[in-house]
């Protein structure tokens, strides 16, 4: 990746100061173009915008990222100079390199849809298309971040590694989602909180799969193999029983009175959990970041084993596979939570969330002085007497 993907550049930019909205795509599209069949060096989004309208967001992504003739890709160098809200936020997080200004805020919250004279027929059908539209943005959002927080993660790895805070080590997730807290009850104790209802989630859903594996396992003992139909009906079985079996289930529960909706979303979140599509990317991640969710004793372990050979790829994917799937899984919690209710964020608790790379003027570790210290010229004239 080129060193000029880590600065803007105004010279090759765009500007989104204002809503995003058919009018706004349409001025744009001849300087995207331009820019596009001019190389392949990247092009800098300057946004101060409170979004839109987030169809025209996907077009301008899209059209930002489009190929041309020879097969080059122009890489985004995205910048929030005052506000990214909403499908802004949206438009900032998909840049390769995200940067923000020191003062700028980052704004997210869940699908918004109007309507006039909604029947009860239409209600529900709009409530299931916004709650599809959130559980997609959520998994959009976890795919461009997770990144970002693999490499909070690596760079600091030696404060999780000495686990100043007792959290259990068998799990990097939980010693990463630690370090979060605390970095971002510093800034503000609502965003903190964001993370320990993630953390929550994601371990209720753990325990869930546990639990309905474990029941289905022993009802069907040896029965011959199910249609997937058969299997998700034995499922879903076992997670009735396991609703009415909860101790702390609310005492005047019943299916119309919202259990419908709870089971319908626990349901959904297992069957993510067990074939979602992190299980498509959790390979590479594996491969990129695995050694991050070692120990201090497997990680020298592995360093004995012949690099690239079968056996330490196969070594590395079962202690590390597990673990990044937990830690995959914790993020795209997080993305829920950010569709639920009003998510404002200052730059630099954007940046420990994962949704920007670097905040201009402070010394949070970030890719461009790593990439820029590691290049520098050595300076090689004598010093002076």
């Amino acid at each position: 990746m080129e060193s000029s993907l880590y600065r803007e550049n105004p010279l090759r930019a765009v500007h989104i100061l204002s809503a995003i909205n058919p009018e706004l795509l349409a001025k744009l599209t001849p300087q995207i173009t331009a820019f596009r069949a001019d190389g392949g060096s990247p092009i800098t989004v300057y946004i101060d915008s409170y979004g839109g309208n987030t169809y025209v967001t996907d077009s301008l992504i899209k059209m930002l990222r489009a190929p041309d003739q020879r097969g080059r890709r122009c890489p985004l160098t995205t910048v929030v100079t005052n506000t990214a809200a909403s499908a802004a936020a949206d438009l900032l997080i998909s840049g390769d390199y995200a940067i923000a200004f020191p003062t700028a805020l980052i704004h997210y919250h869940g699908t918004r849809r109007s309507a006039e004279g909604v029947t009860l027929e239409d209600a529900h059908l709009m409530a299931g298309a916004l709650q599809s539209a959130n559980e997609q943005f959520a998994l959009r959002l976890a795919e461009r971040i997770i990144s970002r927080l693999l490499f909070l993660l690596t760079i600091h790895r030696q404060e999780i590694d000495s686990n100043p805070h007792d959290t259990d080590i068998s799990s990097p997730v939980s010693v990463f989602v630690s370090l979060l807290e605390i970095k971002l009850s510093a800034i503000d104790e609502n965003h903190a909180q964001l993370v320990r209802e993630a953390r929550e989630m994601q371990q209720q859903t753990s325990k869930l799969v546990q639990i309905l594996i474990e029941k289905v396992s022993a009802e069907k003992g040896n029965s011959p193999p199910e249609t997937s139909a058969e299997a998700q009906i034995r499922f879903l079985k076992a997670l009735l029983d396991y609703e009415l079996s909860r101790a702390d289930r609310p005492e005047n529960w019943t299916l119309l009175q919202g259990g419908f909706d709870e089971i319908r979303q626990h349901f959904l979140q297992f069957a993510d959990f067990l074939a979602g599509e992190h299980t498509d990317h959790r390979e590479r991640l594996v491969r990129d970041y695995g050694t991050f969710m070692l120990s201090k004793a497997e990680l020298t372990h592995f360093q004995t084993l012949a690099s690239d050979s079968k056996e330490s790829a196969e070594w590395l994917n079962e202690k590390a596979s597990p673990r990044m799937a937990e830690f995959w899984y914790f993020v795209l919690c997080l993305c829920r939570q950010l569709q639920r209710g009003e998510n404002p964020f200052e730059a630099q608790a954007a940046y420990w969330l994962g949704l920007v790379d670097e905040v201009l003027g402070t010394d949070l570790p970030c890719m461009r002085l790593i990439f820029e210290s590691q290049t520098a010229p050595v300076d090689t004239s004598p010093s002076a007497s």
